[in-house]
């Protein structure tokens, strides 16, 4: 269950529980699983949120910090407000039409070349990764460099 989940069942049993206070065990029994922790927890991934976007974005060094700032507000409600699970994505298509396009975001959209080399390197990556066992098929995780791949081992 995700941090967004966890804060709005419990937000939701609260207020139910307000109107109708004999509901009370009916709620507790079905947040059982829920500890304050893992309460806080969620408060705190959906707090760092905004801080992990603003850092992912300033790894771009072609951008200025202004450029990153104003990025990360456009992004703000497609890729977190409204997103419905963590893995939330503009896919293709989204990102040329549509209320929240990417490039109405800033984001930078190519269509890929389907006989061109970018697509053919992207593929012997794929499958160089496949080959060597990266994570979700082993335990390795691989970094792309300017200069080089990096290839770490993950404990299981």
């Amino acid at each position: 269950m995700g941090a967004r989940a966890i804060l709005a069942a419990v937000r939701s049993a609260e207020k139910r529980v307000q109107k109708a206070s004999e509901t009370f065990p009916i709620y507790v029994g079905l947040l059982a699983d829920l500890t304050i922790v893992m309460g806080e927890q969620a408060k705190s991934a959906m707090d760092r949120t905004y801080d992990l976007v603003n850092d992912a974005l300033a790894c771009c060094r072609s951008r200025t910090p202004e450029e990153n700032k104003e990025l990360a507000s456009a992004i703000r409600k497609p890729l977190i407000k409204k997103a419905t699970y963590h893995g939330a994505t503009l896919g293709p298509d989204a990102a040329k039409e549509g209320p929240d396009a990417a490039k109405e975001l800033g984001l930078p959209v190519a269509d890929a070349d389907l006989d061109g080399q970018e697509w053919k390197t992207i593929w012997a990556l794929w499958t160089r990764y496949f080959s060597v066992g990266v994570w979700p098929e082993g335990r390795l995780g691989v970094y792309e460099g300017e200069l080089a791949s990096q290839i770490i081992e993950y404990a299981s």
